[in-house]
């Protein structure tokens, strides 16, 4: 069976990098597939090049709408069976990517509510810099600070139905609760898929500078406690999780 996909594209200002990553949509050999691009109030030539392509299935610029609720307003727009993100600069590992995902999808005993995997950092030369290795996830391992690569995972569309959505008052950090509750709902049934999906640009929104990296792990902290999880519990994910991406995140 072929699963039609919806792959959210949220973008600002993106002129230099959006056309390189919706061309990568396009060139995945997978045909069952839908692209959805939200823009948040871009005032350079992005809206211009969006409109470039016309076989994009959505696309609506909303003025000051933030990454999170753009990305939950494009999952809402889809109709298709599986979601996963693509941001404006990022691209897919290789062609057959998609195709590899619908795999993982179809070729269990059990059909999976989600599979994630691994990325890879690239740099503006487009030369693999780092790896991130998201490696199975076992048991509630994600309550130790192992946490997969966000962009690295798809998910059937019903999970949003059973978990909700992404937690829209965060600006950064939101995708931490998100996965926490993923891995969390034993209901749920995650796949581990040994297989580069992404290529990220270096420098993206929770690593680009000192400061957003103490924001993002303020953020963290929060998006956690608004889980009512314990202070402590919640100090001991952040450390282990900073201490694990360390361990996950390997030069090339």
């Amino acid at each position: 069976m072929q699963n039609k996909f919806s792959i959210i594209m949220v973008c600002k200002n993106s002129e230099k990098t959006i056309e390189e990553s919706i061309n990568s949509f396009f060139d995945q050999d997978y045909i069952k597939k839908n692209l959805i691009i939200i823009d948040g109030g871009s005032n350079d030539r992005t809206v211009e090049i969006i409109k470039n392509f016309k076989s994009i299935k959505y696309f609506e610029k909303i003025n000051n709408l933030g990454l999170y609720a753009s990305i939950n307003y494009g999952i809402k727009k889809s109709n298709d069976d599986i979601i996963g993100i693509l941001h404006s600069d990022d691209t897919f590992f290789d062609k057959n990517t998609l195709t590899k995902i619908n795999s993982a999808f179809e070729n269990n005993t059990i059909k999976p509510d989600y599979i994630y995997s691994n990325i890879v950092f690239i740099d503006n030369l487009k030369v693999i810099k780092r790896t991130w290795v998201s490696g199975e996830i076992k048991n509630d391992e994600h309550k130790l600070g192992k946490f997969p690569a966000h962009t690295g995972i798809f998910l059937n569309k019903s999970v949003f139905d059973k978990i909700g959505f992404y937690d829209e008052s965060l600006k950064i950090s939101s995708d931490i609760s998100f996965i926490y509750k993923l891995f969390e709902n034993k209901e749920l049934l995650g796949r581990y898929l040994d297989i580069y999906s992404i290529k990220m640009k270096l420098g993206g929104l929770s690593t680009k500078s000192f400061r957003n990296i103490l924001i993002a792990n303020f953020e963290s902290f929060i998006a956690l406690k608004n889980l009512k999880i314990s202070y402590i519990k919640v100090l001991k994910i952040i450390f282990l999780k900073i201490f694990n991406k360390i361990g996950q995140i390997k030069k090339k």
